[in-house]
């Protein structure tokens, strides 16, 4: 069997992904199946989902996927390390020969495989570079970022813009690769704006960001069946739940939370004192060093019980989101390496799917309905 694996939010899906699976497609026509792994209702950013995984997986069907598997949450609310992780952990199971596609602003494999290279195998100079510039309070991302460009400079390498973000995830994915001898990469240069219509494909948070009002901007730049989530999104606030829950925790509990080091449970703690909603304690706790984006990862984490051992795990079964009629071959293939699950009923009952079941059922509460409880079947 040959199949090509793509991971996503599709948070919600624009017209830019469906680019990327049609040349996919195109690029490999001998390819059994598009198979794409999902995060489920909490994204990476450490957000809630615009709507459910099921329906959001749908989508995925209906812009030319085969069968959609969710990403499982404690992968798919980490890192860029730990997403590409988790996604390469689910492909490289399946019985066949998988090329693992990914859109990316450099599209040139070459020096994707250059910075992936330095940054698994660290040599010295960039290593102690990285840990003195951690040590001055400049935050990863950003000391990973320098020491990279004076380790280049030094050594006359070119390399590609690592800042900007998918970039950023394509060199994880090969980094995961690595020793995957199933799996091959393909990459395909983004197109399209960020922040605004640019070539009508913008980014998912873009859309996220139009209010119901201006949702006719949407309809040239994602198709009707993604505009229609966005119509009936609610608006959540994981104030309550979050803050109960941090207040129930204790230090030496936030401690092993996901991301969580150099004593920044302290810093958490002493800013719950005085914070009385998300976006206050969030403000309180970020710094230069310590990002918004990693500080609400963090938050999410603690909310929904994911440590670094968690994080490690490597979970034996795949939870189909949704497939195409026609495609149910795909599920016998996926269960001769893990087991499947098809509903959200099968998944209560393997401990090991806890945080995926606890994220679904704070989702329902947090929306006040999740009538989607199992695998979507699409035309």
């Amino acid at each position: 069997m040959k199949f090509i694996a793509i991971t996503a939010e599709y948070n919600p899906l624009h017209n830019g992904h469906i680019y990327h699976v049609e040349k996919s497609k195109e690029a490999f026509p001998d390819a059994d199946f598009l198979l794409v792994a999902q995060s489920g209702d909490f994204t990476q950013r450490g957000e809630v989902a615009i709507a459910n995984k099921y329906l959001r997986a749908k989508t995925a069907i209906l812009a030319g996927a085969d069968i959609v598997v969710e990403l499982p949450t404690i992968h798919a609310v980490g890192c860029a390390e730990i997403f590409a992780k988790g996604a390469i952990q689910l492909f490289s199971s399946i019985k066949g020969e998988g090329v693992v596609s990914f859109g990316c602003e450099e599209g040139n494999l070459n020096p994707l495989f250059l910075v992936a290279k330095i940054t698994k195998e660290e040599p010295l100079p960039y290593k102690n570079k990285l840990q003195e510039l951690i040590s001055l309070g400049i935050s990863y991302p950003k000391a990973k970022l320098q020491s990279l460009k004076e380790y280049a400079k030094e050594n006359n390498l070119v390399l590609p813009d690592i800042s900007l973000p998918n970039n950023i995830l394509a060199i994880e994915y090969l980094k995961a690769m690595a020793d995957k001898e199933n799996l091959s990469p393909f990459a395909i240069k983004r197109i399209g704006d960020y922040h605004g219509i640019d070539n009508l494909t913008p980014s998912s948070s873009y859309l996220r960001s139009l209010s119901k009002e201006d949702l006719s901007l949407g309809e040239s730049i994602a198709p009707a069946y993604s505009v229609d989530l966005l119509k009936s999104k609610k608006e959540v606030d994981l104030s309550l739940p979050l803050l109960y829950k941090l207040r129930s925790m204790s230090k030496e509990d936030l401690a092993k939370i996901a991301d969580v080091s150099e004593g920044l449970e302290n810093r958490i703690l002493n800013a719950l004192d005085n914070s009385y909603t998300y976006q206050q304690l969030l403000e309180k706790v970020s710094t230069k060093r310590y990002t918004k984006a990693r500080i609400s990862r963090i938050l999410t984490c603690a909310l929904l019980d994911i440590t670094k051992e968690s994080q490690a795990l490597t979970l034996p079964y795949y939870n189909v989101l949704a497939i195409r009629k026609g495609k149910e071959k795909i599920l016998s293939l996926l269960s001769q390496s893990r087991k499947v699950f098809t509903s959200q009923k099968e998944m209560e009952r393997e401990i090991t799917a806890k945080w995926d079941v606890n994220a679904t059922n704070l989702y329902g509460i947090l929306q006040g309905e999740y009538k989607e409880k199992g695998m979507i079947y699409v035309e």
